[in-house]
Formats: structure tokens, sequence, C-alpha cells
């Protein structure tokens, strides 16, 4: 035993209350008892929950509890790791409490040092570090913090569930929880039962609830990585339907902080968790399973758009790269068609139609974004009457505003680019024609030669034919461009400076004219109008003037672009 455990008599030092369930866990279930009864500090009960097991287990943990009093023995039918853990805590004598799973084991003096830490600085949680051990030996380090989170002594449960976030590094694992009883007895931290990957909520909850953690660089556990585990189980879609549950448990604990106003601050980091878990978790289990259906995408995508003007910059550039690369692990690249109006019913009652039908073979990676600047001519009662299956499933986006009081091309494209989710983001006016599987056609390009590393157009078979235009491009490189720019008098020659600018910035250009991509409707438009000449000529000036001077980045002065405020979808 050591210095610690001996300057003072055992009864002077805390109890702390090991718990571990056990199912069918014979061939490992002494190698995590023995770590457990040898350890240093000796003030410990160990509660075993026998839950259910069907081989050897219970003898073997019989056979323990009546060499060691300190261990309490529980049985109960097969209700799950969950139901176990919370049997265990219901009994619990201890100050503190410490998680171990039946076929892992910790360092023997793991709970010495864990509860030395937590009487040095009274904190509700003491976190410590993980070893993933595989069955060729390999002991690999996880969850590595930065040596500037482990330097902190103490922090709020908030900070430290922010940092962790936001460095993808929040372990999810209730066995680094070294926690207060009383702590988790006072804000009722029992597990979600009946489901797995309970250990992702249970971890979200306790730690922002915590008024104080002390984070310690302590490698104490050994997590087995084997054939059979929960973790490892066959059964993918149990597993992502439980993941899934967490998730909207997550969702709804974000939502009662907010109505609270507690932890407001932990709000966003709560929603980057959720994106962490759709990209890391379910994406990879479908991708495991070979669905290539996702029908958790248009959820994620609709959460992430109801949440998004909330978060920080930061919280918004992780989940919406969260949600792209999870969609793009699944499906490679996807695509998002932008249309911008108003009054111009005549047209798109035309094209639309059949551009939803030309690329519905691939909806699953594309969508239309369809934005209504104030349009008197029936196009939202045209729109509610026969596209809402399309709107339900997540293939259309509609959205309504009347925050654009008069025209501005800049303005409306950069609103629905804004809007769109997907990785590519493609200009369509409303007398385009997409041609059929033009989306996939565009995606098969940007794959082919590297979507961050080019920009498709068309120069158009005819000067102003209505068919020039039509870029595409990553909406990453997009958003570096500063969209459109919003300089420019109302209309023309936005889509010419996109395309010098991103020249300037290095992209590859390629023109599709003559393709099967992209046609128009005829256009009887002339330019016969002198303040539409004296537009585009403006336009063209200022245009120049702006790449002459290497700024390839438009709308530098703004704080955002396009309409943000005031914009309603059904």
């Amino acid at each position: 035993m050591s210095d610690f455990t001996n300057k003072k008599s055992l009864m002077t030092y805390p109890v702390v209350s090991v718990i571990v369930p056990v199912y069918n866990s014979e061939p490992y279930l002494e190698d995590c008892l023995n770590s457990i009864v040898h350890q240093t500090y000796q003030s410990i009960e160990i509660i075993l929950i026998n839950d259910g097991s069907t081989d050897r287990s219970h003898e073997i943990m019989n056979n323990y509890s009546m060499r060691d009093k300190r261990i309490v023995l529980l049985s109960q039918s097969n209700k799950g790791v969950s139901a176990a853990r919370n049997a265990g805590l219901s009994i619990a004598t201890g100050e503190y409490v410490l998680f171990v799973d039946s076929d892992d084991t910790i360092r023997n003096d793991a709970v010495e040092i864990l509860c030395q830490q937590a009487i040095l600085t009274n904190a509700e949680i003491v976190m410590g570090n993980i070893y993933f051990c595989y069955p060729d030996g390999n002991q690999i380090p996880c969850y590595q913090r930065i040596t500037e989170l482990n330097k902190h002594q103490l922090l709020s449960g908030e900070e430290c569930f922010s940092q962790l976030t936001e460095t993808y590094i929040f372990p999810p694992l209730v066995c680094l929880y070294f926690t207060k009883l009383s702590f988790i007895r006072k804000r009722q931290l029992l597990f979600e039962e009946g489901i797995i990957h309970e250990d992702e909520l249970w971890c979200v909850k306790t730690l922002i609830y915590a008024p104080k953690v002390s984070v310690m660089d302590f490698f104490y556990y050994f997590y087995r990585i084997r054939e059979g585990s929960i973790m490892r189980s066959d059964n993918k879609k149990y597993r992502v339907n439980s993941f899934f549950k967490v998730v909207k448990a997550l969702e709804a604990f974000a939502a009662e902080l907010q109505e609270k106003q507690e932890f407001t601050k932990s709000v966003g980091y709560i929603y980057f968790r959720i994106f962490c878990i759709y990209r890391l978790s379910i994406c990879q289990l479908l991708l495991e399973m070979n669905d290539g259906t996702n029908e958790y995408k248009d959820y994620f995508g609709k959460l992430l758009k109801k949440i998004y003007p909330t978060l920080s910059r930061l919280q918004q550039k992780a989940c919406y790269t969260l949600f792209r690369n999870g969609n793009r692990l699944l499906f490679g690249l996807t695509l998002s068609f932008c249309i911008t109006c108003r009054n111009q019913f005549y047209q798109i009652k035309q094209t639309f139609p059949k551009n939803l039908e030309d690329n519905r073979e691939s909806k699953n990676i594309i969508e239309f974004i369809l934005v209504d600047f104030g349009s008197t001519d029936g196009l939202r009662k045209w729109i509610v009457e026969n596209f809402m299956n399309e709107i339900n499933d997540g293939y259309l986006k509609y959205y309504y505003t009347e925050e654009l009081s008069s025209w501005h091309t800049s303005i409306a494209k950069n609103t629905s680019h804004k809007l769109a989710n997907n990785d590519i983001v493609v200009n369509l006016d409303c007398k385009n024609f997409t041609g059929k599987n033009g989306g996939q056609l565009v995606i098969d390009y940007m794959t082919k030669y590297d979507c961050e590393k080019m920009i498709l157009y068309q120069s158009g078979n005819e000067y102003r034919d209505g068919s020039y235009g039509c870029i595409a491009l990553s909406k990453n490189n997009f958003l570096k461009l500063g969209g459109y720019d919003e300089c420019f008098e109302s209309t023309d020659y936005q889509d010419e400076d996109l395309l010098l600018r991103a020249q300037k910035m290095g992209l590859s250009c390629i023109d599709l004219t003559n393709t099967r991509y992209c046609s128009t409707m005829i256009n009887e438009e002339k330019i016969v109008n002198l303040s539409l000449k004296e537009m585009i000529e403006h336009n063209f000036q200022l245009s120049a003037k702006i790449i002459t001077a290497e700024n390839i980045k438009a709308n530098m002065d703004k704080d955002h672009i396009g309409i943000v405020d005031n914009i309603y979808t059904l």
C-alpha cells in the first residue's frame, strides 16, 4: 500500500464504490476482478451486478464474493448495462463512484490516485485517461488531451465540456468519470435503459452539470477491444437506432437548458456533439452496413438549419463540416441546386417540375434550394399544392422572405447558396433546365477533377441566351471567395466576376457548354434598356478594378452575405 493510504487509518478515507455490470464475461472476468480487489486503496466496496449471464460469470463472482467481504453481489434478469449500473447506484454507499466494465481492467493504483485528486480538489468529477487494448497486444492511448487542458487543476463542467468538444477529444466513456455519488443523486443522473451507447448521454449531462472537474493526465483504464462485445456487435441497425435515440435525448436536453436558461454556454456544444455522433458513429455504421439510403440525413439537415443561427462561428463550421463529411462518407460528393426568384412563375412552372424529375434518381445526394423573394404571382400556393412530398423528404427546400425590398442579384444568390447543405453549390436560373441527371454529371466532374480545385460554368451558346453561368463550385470555395459581390449594381456581370476571382484564386475553370448539362428556355429579352447597359458596364469596371488589386474575396466589409433574418420555410 502506498504512502497516501498509510498516512492515516483507512477509516478516515472515503469509501469508493466500484460498480461492475457483468454479462457473459467468463473469459475476462477474473482479470477484471483481480485488478479491482488488489487495488492499493483498500477502502472500497465492489458492487457486481450479474445481468442474467448464461455462462460461468455468476459462479466466478460468487467465488470472489465468498473470499472478499467488500464485494456485494446482485443478480437480475438480462436488462442491459444501463439497468445494471442503475441497480448498482441504488445500493452504493461510497462517497465516490467508479464504473468498470467486466471485460476491462484498471491499474492497481487507479482508485488511490483518483481518490487523492478528488480529496485535494473537492471536485465532483476527476477525469483520467484510457488505453484501447487490441488482441495483438497493442495498447493505444485514446482521447489524449492538449497539454494546456491537463494543466488546469479545476474547471467548471461547462468549460471542460466545451474545451474537450471543440478539440474533438470529449470521452463518452463512463469509466473515465470518477464521480461524487451525492452529486449523481442530487442531479438524478441515471442511465437511459433499453438502449446501448448510453454513455454518450450520461457523460454529456454529468459533465455539464458538474460545478468542478479535475482533469488528469493519468492513464489508468485498459479498455479491451474484442469481437462479440456490445460495441463490436453485428447488429449495426440496432446500434444506429440507439445512437439516434441518444441524439434525440441530447437535443431535448439542449432545449431544456435553453428554456430554463441554465448552462446556456453548453447548448451549442451539445449540438456540436450531436453532429460528431452523426459523422463518427451513425454514418460510419451505415457505411459498414452498405446502407446507401441514410434515412437520417434529412433529420440532421433540418436540425442544422434550425440551430445554425444560434451557434458561434466555430460551432457553425464544425457542425456543417461534420454533417457534410458524414454525407460524403456515404454518398461521395453531394450537390445543391440554388434557385432565386421573384415573380417568375411563368418560367419556373415550366422548368422546375422537369428539373425535379430529371434528378430524382439522385435525390439522396441532391437537393433543390428555392428562395422566393416576395413573389405575388402564386408561386408559393403552387409549391404547396404540388411539391409537399419533395419538401417532406428533403429533396426540396422552399424559403420565403420579403427582406429584399428591391431586387439585387448578388444578395439573392448569396442567400440561396448559404442555405445550401451540400458540398457543391450550383446557381440555377428560373429559366434553366438541368438536363437529365444534370446534377450527377456535375458531381462526376467534381469527383474526377477534385471539387476543391475547380469551378464549372457554361459560356452560353449565344450571348445572353439565358444559359450563361450555371456556375458550380464547392461551397467551401464559394465562401472563401466571399460569394457574389454585393457592391455591384443590382444585376449582371456577377457570374463573370465570380469566375475571374476563382481563376485568380487558382481554380481551374471548366466550360460545360455543349454537354447534356443545363439548357434554357428561349430568352426573348434583348439589351435595349440603357440603365441595364450602364449597370453591366459599371459592374465590369468595378470587377476589373477589384481583381487588378488582387482582392479575390468579395464583401470583406460586410458582417455577412445574403439575407439572414426573416427567412421562412414551409
